[in-house]
C-alpha cells in the first residue's frame, strides 16, 4: 500500500449509493450482480450475453485473462475453460505522449474482479455454461448509460445485415441510425460508420477507389446478362501523368428512355459533388409525360472550351451508339458549352434559358435604377416603378410574336432609354446578338415541347445532390454509386408511373376525336391537344390568328388550324396517332427500330377476278365486240354510286403518281 492510498478503513467498500463527492469511495451498486449460468458455446459470446444482461444496472465486464486446459493426451489441443473478469473501465490510462489530439478516457483502474468457467451438467437435470462469480464487487465509478460503453454496442448478425443491405441502397450513416434506433438497436453514429468503412474496405479488396470505379463501369450489367447493352457506355481519359481527366458515362437503365425521348436535351453543370472539386456536368432529358429523366454524366476538370467540346463529342457517340438524335438543346448562357454543341451538332437549334436571360437583365436593371442613391421612400418607390416598367418592356421583347415587331419595340426601347447607356451597350453586347436563342419570334419554330427555361435539370441537380451519402467530400467512385441507385429508382418510378398512365384513361380527354389516341399518346400530350381541338371549335375561330406551324413545329401536334379544316371534311374527325409525334407516345415505335403505319390510308386488297366461268354457270358469255349496238342500248344504264373515302383517296393518289410519271417523262427544253 503506497502513503497516498487510503486504507481499508477509510474507504466504504460496502456504499451502495454513489456519492460524486468522494473521489475515493468504493461502492457495490445494487442489481449489478452477475448471471449465475450462461449456456452459450464460446466465453466470448457468454460475456456479451453477460453485457446485455447488465446493460440497464450501467456496469460492463471485459476478459482480463483467458484460462486454458492444459494440452494431455486425452486432449493434446488447449481449450478456453474460463477466464478472470474485469470492469469495462477496469485498466489504467496510460497518456500516449501526443498533445495534438484531443483526447479523453473512460478507463478509471477500477477494482472489480470476476470469474468464469465451465461447469457440465450434473444429474438428469443439470445444465452445462458458463458460471459467472464476483470476487470484489466494488467499483469506483458511477454508472454509465447504454451509449457510454462499447460492450453495450456490440452488433449482431442481423443488425450487421441490415447495415450491408443499407449501404447497398447507398444510406448514409445518419439514415442508418435513424432508422435502426427507431427500432430499439443500441449503436451511435460511429458504430453505424466503422462498420460501412469495414464493407467498404471488403468491397475495394485492396483496389483504389479510381481502379474500382474503372472496372464497376465495364463490367456492371444490370440485368447480369453481361451484354453490351446492359452495361455503362463511358469514356474515361487521363492526363499525361496518368490522372483521370474526364469520366463520362451514361446508365444502362436509361438508355430506352433515351431512345424513347431524345428529343429535347438540358445540359448544365453543377458543383460540389466530390472532394475533387471537379465540375459535373449533368445531362438530362424530358419523358412524354413531361417529367426528367438523366442521360448522362461527365466529371470534367475544367469548363474550357476544348473540355466541353469532348464531353459533347461523347454525347454525340453515345446518341450514334443509341441510333437516336436530339431535335432540340436548352443550356445557359455558357458560351464553352454552346461553342461545343455548335460544332458537334451542327444545324440542331440551341436555346438560351429565359430565366437566366431575365437575372442577368433584372441585375443590370438594379445597377441602372439604384435604389441606394435617394434617401426617401417615396424617391425609392419612383426607381423601383422605372425599373419594374423596363423589366416589362424587355419581357415584351422577348415575347414579341413577330420579327417585325421584335425590331419595332427594340427601336423604342433604344429611344426610351437614351439616358442609360450602361444598361443599353449591356444589352447590345450580351443580349441582342444572340436573340435567336431567346425571342420567342424565332424559338417559336424549335422544337422543344414548350420548354424555354433549365430549371428541370437544375431540379435534377438538386435532387442528385440530396441522393449523395458524402456531400462536397465523397470520392468520384462514391458518387458514381449513388448515381447509380438514383437512376435505378428514377427509372422504377418511371415505369410504374407509366403503367399506371397506360391503364387509365385521362377522364378531360374522352373525346370522339381521340378515339384512336388512348393509351397510344401520353395524357399530357393528349391535354395539349384538347387546347387546340377546342379552339377549333370555339365559334370565334375566325378572329384567329393565320397559321404560321408554328404550334406543330413546337409541339409535334396539329394546330387548331389543322383540326379546324379537318372537322369540316366528309367523315368528321378521328385523329390518327401518325399526326401526333412520338415524343408523346408511351412506347414510340422509332424506339424498336420500326414505322408508324397510318391507320387512315390503308385500303381493303384489290379483288381478282377467278378465270374461267364461274362455278355451276351453264351460260355461254360472248365477246363484247359480238354485242350489237341495239342490245347494248336496250340495257339499263346503271347511275354511278359516290366513291367511299378510301376510294377517293386511292383515286387521289392515282392521279398525283400519274402526274409526277408524265412530269418525269417531259424533257426539259
Amino acid at each position: 500500500m503506497t502513503e497516498n492510498e487510503p486504507s481499508d478503513s477509510e474507504i466504504d467498500a460496502y456504499a451502495t449509493t454513489w456519492d460524486p463527492d468522494r473521489e475515493d469511495l468504493r461502492w457495490v451498486p445494487p442489481g449489478a450482480a452477475l448471471p449465475a449460468l450462461i449456456n452459450l458455446p464460446t466465453h466470448t459470446e457468454a460475456v456479451q450475453e453477460a453485457n446485455r444482461l447488465l446493460m440497464n444496472t450501467g456496469f460492463a465486464i471485459s476478459i482480463r485473462t483467458p484460462l486454458y486446459t492444459k494440452p494431455s493426451r486425452a486432449n493434446p489441443v488447449r481449450t478456453v475453460r474460463g477466464a478472470v473478469l474485469r470492469c469495462a473501465q477496469g485498466r489504467t490510462y496510460s497518456s500516449t505522449g501526443s498533445n495534438k489530439r484531443k483526447q479523453s478516457s473512460r478507463m478509471t483502474a477500477c477494482e472489480w474482479k470476476g470469474r468464469m468457467r465451465w461447469v457440465e451438467a450434473e444429474g438428469a437435470s443439470g445444465a452445462s455454461g458458463w458460471q459467472f462469480t464476483s470476487e470484489d464487487g466494488r467499483h469506483n465509478h458511477p454508472a454509465a448509460g447504454v451509449l457510454a460503453l462499447p460492450q453495450f454496442r456490440k452488433r449482431d448478425e442481423a443488425l450487421l445485415e441490415r447495415i450491408k443491405g443499407a449501404k447497398s441502397n447507398r444510406d448514409s450513416a445518419m439514415k442508418i441510425l435513424r432508422k435502426e434506433r427507431s427500432a430499439g438497436a443500441n449503436i451511435t453514429r460511429s458504430d453505424v460508420s466503422n462498420e460501412l468503412a469495414k464493407l467498404r474496405r471488403e468491397e475495394l479488396g485492396g483496389r483504389t477507389r479510381i481502379q474500382a470505379l474503372a472496372e464497376f463501369l465495364s463490367t456492371y450489367s444490370c440485368d447480369d446478362s453481361g451484354n453490351e447493352d446492359t452495361k455503362f457506355w463511358h469514356k474515361i481519359t487521363q492526363d499525361d501523368q496518368g490522372r483521370a481527366r474526364i469520366i463520362f458515362f451514361a446508365h444502362p437503365r436509361a438508355f430506352e428512355l433515351i431512345k424513347c425521348n431524345p428529343d429535347v436535351v438540358e445540359i448544365d453543370a453543377m458543383y460540389k459533388t466530390n472532394a475533387f472539386n471537379m465540375p459535373l456536368v449533368h445531362i438530362v432529358g424530358i419523358t412524354c409525360r413531361a417529367t426528367t429523366y438523366d442521360i448522362a454524366y461527365a466529371f470534367v476538370p475544367n469548363e474550357a472550351a476544348e473540355t466541353y467540346l469532348e464531353v459533347v463529342q461523347y454525347l454525340k457517340e453515345l446518341f450514334d451508339y443509341l441510333s437516336v438524335s436530339p431535335k432540340c438543346f436548352l443550356t445557359d448562357h455558357d458560351r464553352s458549352l454552346k461553342a461545343g454543341l455548335s460544332v458537334i451538332f451542327l444545324g440542331i437549334p440551341q436555346r438560351r434559358c429565359i430565366w437566366h436571360i431575365y437575372q442577368n437583365v433584372q441585375t443590370e436593371a438594379v445597377k441602372a435604377w439604384d435604389v441606394r442613391r435617394v434617401a426617401t421612400a417615396e424617391e425609392k418607390d419612383v426607381i423601383e416603378k422605372a425599373r419594374l416598367d423596363f423589366i416589362q418592356v424587355w419581357q415584351s421583347l422577348v415575347s414579341c410574336p413577330t420579327e417585325d415587331a421584335f425590331w419595332a419595340l427594340k427601336e423604342q426601347i433604344w429611344e426610351s432609354y437614351a439616358g442609360f447607356p450602361a444598361l443599353l451597350q449591356y444589352l447590345k453586347a450580351h443580349q441582342l446578338p444572340h436573340y435567336h436563342e431567346w425571342a420567342e419570334c424565332i424559338c417559336k419554330f424549335f422544337p422543344d415541347f414548350g420548354q424555354k427555361a433549365t430549371s428541370r435539370v437544375e431540379g435534377a441537380h438538386r435532387q442528385l445532390k440530396l441522393s449523395l451519402t458524402s456531400w462536397k467530400a465523397g470520392h468520384i467512385y462514391d458518387v458514381v454509386l449513388d448515381i447509380h441507385q438514383l437512376v435505378l429508382v428514377q427509372r422504377n418510378e418511371h415505369d410504374g408511373h407509366l403503367q399506371l398512365d397506360e391503364a387509365r384513361h385521362a377522364t378531360d380527354c374522352l373525346l370522339l376525336e381521340f378515339a384512336r389516341l388512348h393509351r397510344k399518346v401520353s395524357h399530357q400530350g393528349l391535354r395539349k391537344l384538347k387546347e387546340q381541338l377546342l379552339l377549333a371549335k370555339d365559334e370565334r375561330y375566325d378572329e384567329l390568328e393565320e397559321c404560321s406551324g408554328a404550334f406543330s413545329m413546337k409541339f409535334g401536334l396539329p394546330c387548331k388550324h389543322t383540326l379546324h379544316r379537318q372537322l369540316n371534311e366528309p367523315g368528321g374527325l378521328v385523329i390518327d396517332p401518325k399526326d401526333v409525334h412520338q415524343h408523346w407516345w408511351y412506347h414510340p415505335p422509332h424506339a424498336r427500330g420500326e414505322e408508324v403505319q397510318d391507320e387512315r390510308y390503308i385500303l381493303d386488297p384489290e379483288k381478282i377476278r377467278p378465270k374461267g366461268r364461274p362455278q355451276g354457270s351453264t351460260t355461254v358469255t360472248l365477246p363484247s365486240t359480238q354485242v350489237s349496238q341495239s342490245l347494248r342500248g336496250r340495257q339499263p344504264q346503271r347511275q354511278p354510286r359516290e366513291k367511299t373515302r378510301n376510294e377517293h383517296v386511292q383515286a387521289t393518289q392515282q392521279t398525283q403518281q400519274a402526274e409526277e410519271a408524265s412530269d418525269d417523262d417531259i424533257e426539259p427544253r
